[in-house]
């Protein structure tokens, strides 16, 4: 006599395989919908945040690379070959002024005209020899 609910040795193993491939595949299943929320919910930076960020970047890529140095040496190309790789809607503006305040250079992205509606103003001190000065960035995004 058989006996119910008792199945053949054979069926028994065919049984637990498709449970493992059952488990495999919702564990791959699961991975993927992680994977995919992840890059569909990634929180967005609001636009001031982003702009004041990328405006205190580029201010300590010019100051390291010592870009300001050139362009208060009279080499304001250095200084122009940054701000022109930057995106097409960031608009960015560098003043260099002595310790008195008195504007010595100004340096504009070009293309860009007028200022936006937010507008990021960043400062950085430079010192060149025995004289300081005050780097301005004023940045904005363009209409």
């Amino acid at each position: 006599m058989k006996k119910i609910g008792a199945g053949t040795l054979e069926s028994q193993k065919r049984g637990f395989l498709l449970t493992i491939d059952g488990i495999l595949a919702l564990g791959i299943l699961l991975i993927v919908l992680l994977l995919i929320s992840n890059q569909i919910f990634q929180p967005e930076l609001p636009r001031g945040v982003y702009l004041k960020q990328i405006s205190l970047d580029v201010l300590k890529v010019l100051s390291y690379n010592g870009r300001i140095n050139s362009a208060l040496n009279g080499n304001t190309s250095a200084v122009r070959e940054i701000l022109e790789v930057l995106p097409s809607n960031v608009c960015m503006q560098l003043n260099l002024e002595d310790s008195i305040n008195a504007s010595t250079i100004t340096i504009a992205k070009p293309g860009c005209a007028g200022f936006g509606n937010q507008l990021q103003t960043t400062y950085r001190t430079v010192v060149v020899g025995s004289n300081r000065y005050v780097a301005r960035l004023e940045s904005w995004f363009s209409n």
